[in-house]
């Protein structure tokens, strides 16, 4: 899963189901990551590393996974 936008910024105020959402994730070590210019710029550094979010820039990410044959699901 890879946060861009609008879910970078329900960081500020983590609904419940979020982050019951983040936290199962980051027991099942399951990945997520964030466009790290979002996250930086909007001073949620702190938050992203409570829920192990891997920060990268967002085109780096993009480019691998059509590379790497990802599907992409937005919601």
């Amino acid at each position: 899963m890879f946060l861009f936008t609008g879910a970078v910024k329900l960081l500020k105020s983590v609904p419940p189901q979020v982050d019951q959402i983040l936290t199962e994730f980051k027991t099942s070590g399951i990945l997520v990551g964030a466009c790290s210019n979002q996250v930086d710029n909007w001073g949620l550094s702190e938050m992203a590393d409570q829920y192990g979010i891997r920060l990268e820039f967002a085109r780096d990410a993009f480019s691998r996974y059509a590379r790497e044959g990802y599907t992409v699901m937005t919601f």
